[in-house]
């Protein structure tokens, strides 16, 4: 689009973003100076007011998203609260300085001291999501100022109040360190083209893909979190009871509104029969209806456009040849936009249903026969966050887990174990291509810099004081490699030489 092509609102928008940007590039330098323990002294603040106003939080995610108040707190604060404090606990560790030791064997360039420091890469645009609007914005902002970047960020329009709400809680922050820019796409676009020095989006696979064109003219390094497909696997040995438990859980928590709830069963054809009667029983007992009831599990999707998406899906994947074990179909006895959990047999990979990800109450369901089948499909898939493996051998699922290729594997349980704040989460392929959560947040928002000191005893090369000759370059490769007698063949060669 060019600058003639554009509405008057969408110029006002990219002068206000550019403007946002300056501000927050003047106050990074004062910023980054400051030590990690002056940082985390202003987030103790904003980790205290998490706390405080846990009510006011999750009734304003409820008002704007319909998250049921329960899961708003279980899966939006609790792992907000955890995580800030693991960065602020444990992050300026990942910052300190390295110093390795320089190798002796290449005493050809020289004898150096050698300092490896981190630096934040400046002024992060991020590009938030609205299904957890406190957990996924705090964990970037947060991991972002900790290690000296300031932040430049569009949050979704869809979370209006639960915004407000978390830009008030760094209202302490010296001017310009955190900036917010309200807006929809045009917003995302404006500051996807801007002079920031990163941006970190956290959406879905295909507005991933525009914001990283939108910035690939600047060369701006994008870091995303994605969509999802994530498999959840019952081996012949599972306990089928506790998987289809865990598999119906995952399926509707949150309506299915997240990409790491598990879209594919791949059970083994031992366990089969028992889980598919036990998965029907649990999804067909979730219960539905408004979130702000106490007794109800599973509450709306987030719009009748993801109702209709999710309908249209399952009617075509059922049209070419897939059969419904139960659900399928609007629960058109709520008014609201809500969707029957749904399972799906007899699919197959052509089918859209298995090919994208959606946010909604809906998974298929396969049988295998061995490992490789289900290697195949894991990893021959464009999306991969996780995967979750049932079985009563530990051994076997870990060793099965290593060949999968997704970020996380978790060995009889699901979508849990990714709040937990001591490990690294993010994709593989399409899924995205950061890391975030505790400390390795932090270092994914440094940049290494290589500080080589040359102490001037061993320069010999560009001195001129040493030759280092071809033979003797011959001598050094032939050790390197352990060819002895090469060596040892070249070196005599040139002491017979100097004797003649």
């Amino acid at each position: 689009m060019t600058e003639d092509n554009l509405t008057p609102e969408q110029k006002e928008l990219i002068i206000k973003v550019n403007r946002a940007v300056i501000k927050a590039r003047e106050a990074q330098r004062e910023w980054s100076e400051k030590s990690f323990k002056q940082r985390a002294s202003y987030l103790k603040t904003v980790h205290y007011r998490i706390s405080e106003r846990t009510q006011s939080i999750s009734q304003a995610i409820f008002d704007d998203v319909k998250k049921p108040i329960r899961a708003a707190i279980g899966g939006d604060i609790l792992p907000t609260l955890d995580n800030l404090k693991e960065m602020m606990k444990n992050g300026a560790k990942v910052l300190k300085d390295e110093k390795p030791s320089a190798s002796l064997s290449q005493f050809y360039i020289g004898s150096r001291k050698l300092k490896i420091i981190r630096q934040p890469y400046g002024v992060i645009g991020v590009i938030g999501s609205w299904n957890y609007p406190i957990y996924m914005n705090f964990d970037t902002i947060c991991a972002a100022l900790l290690s000296g970047n300031t932040v430049v960020w569009k949050p979704s329009e869809l979370t209006p109040r639960t915004n407000e709400i978390i830009y008030r809680m760094f209202d302490e922050l010296p001017n310009g360190v955190l900036v917010m820019i309200n807006g929809g796409p045009d917003a995302g676009k404006a500051v996807s083209q801007s002079d920031v020095d990163r941006i970190v989006f956290t959406g879905s696979t295909a507005t991933g893909r525009k914001v990283a064109a939108q910035a690939g003219a600047r060369l701006t390094p994008v870091a995303t979190e994605m969509g999802g497909k994530d498999t959840l696997i019952v081996t012949e040995n599972a306990d089928v009871k506790i998987a289809a438990q865990a598999a119906a859980f995952g399926i509707t928590n949150y309506a299915g509104q997240n990409s790491i709830k598990p879209q594919r069963l791949l059970v083994h054809e031992k366990s089969y029969n028992r889980f598919k009667v036990l998965l029907k029983e649990y999804m067909e007992a979730v219960k539905i209806g408004p979130a702000d009831l106490p007794s109800v599990q599973m509450g709306p999707l987030i719009n009748d456009r993801a109702v209709a998406l999710a309908d249209h899906l399952v009617k075509e994947a059922v049209a070419q040849g897939a059969t419904i074990l139960t659900g399928g179909a609007p629960a058109t006895e709520f008014q609201g936009p809500f969707y029957r959990p749904t399972i799906l047999e007899n699919t197959t990979n052509q089918m859209r249903i298995e090919k994208g990800d959606l946010w909604a109450p809906v998974a298929t369901m396969r049988v295998y026969k061995n490992e490789s089948e289900v290697v195949k499909l894991v990893n021959g898939h464009p999306l991969g966050f996780t995967s979750s493996i049932f079985s009563k051998s530990i051994q076997k699922a870990e060793k099965l887990g290593q060949r999968l290729d997704v970020g996380t594997i978790m060995i009889n349980s699901t979508v849990l174990s990714v709040a937990d704040a001591k490990i690294p989460f993010g994709g593989r392929r399409l899924s995205g291509n950061m890391e975030r959560h505790g400390v390795w947040g932090i270092r994914d928002m440094t940049r290494p810099k290589t500080i080589s000191i040359s102490e001037g005893w061993l320069d010999p090369i560009y001195r001129g004081t040493y030759k280092f000759t071809k033979r003797w370059q011959i001598v050094v490769i032939a050790l390197k490699a352990g060819q002895y007698n090469k060596a040892f063949k070249a070196y005599m060669s040139r002491r017979l030489a100097r004797e003649e």
